[in-house]
């Protein structure tokens, strides 16, 4: 598969940025994915200083806003986040406990290079008096 992303990470942009499941196979169905999923989102989110403004989860692929207070941000950022996702997930871990939420080894996967999209959005083009970055 070619590798054509285009990552636009040389300004404080906001980041819409879209992953699916492996074979996009609906493995977010369930409501322990889901919290793993976004657990590691925070835990992420937290690691980089970056905001989350919005997400939007969906059985075989997730949605996410992000902003970063430094450029050159979003690769680490979702390698991290889908990487410890995959990992918990499958292992049916959380920081906290351990669940009884399993699937079988090689079962999760959270995209794989190629499957990450992100569109930058200009600090320019945020609206007034909405939900912004800053």
């Amino acid at each position: 598969m070619s590798d054509n992303r285009r990552i636009a990470d040389d300004h404080l942009y906001c980041h819409f940025v879209t992953f699916s499941c492996d074979r996009r196979r609906r493995l977010l169905d369930e409501n322990q994915p889901k919290r793993i999923l976004l657990g590691q989102l925070n835990a992420q989110r937290k690691r980089q200083s970056a905001k989350c403004v919005g997400f939007v989860v969906m059985p075989d692929h997730v949605h996410a806003i992000v902003w970063f207070p430094q450029i050159e941000q979003l690769s680490r950022f979702m390698h991290g986040w889908k990487r410890r996702s995959s990992f918990a997930i499958r292992d049916g871990t959380t920081a906290k406990t351990r669940t009884t939420f399993r699937l079988p080894i090689g079962e999760i996967a959270l995209g794989h290079p190629g499957t990450t999209r992100s569109r930058s959005i200009p600090r320019e083009s945020w609206k007034r008096n909405s939900h912004t970055c800053t």
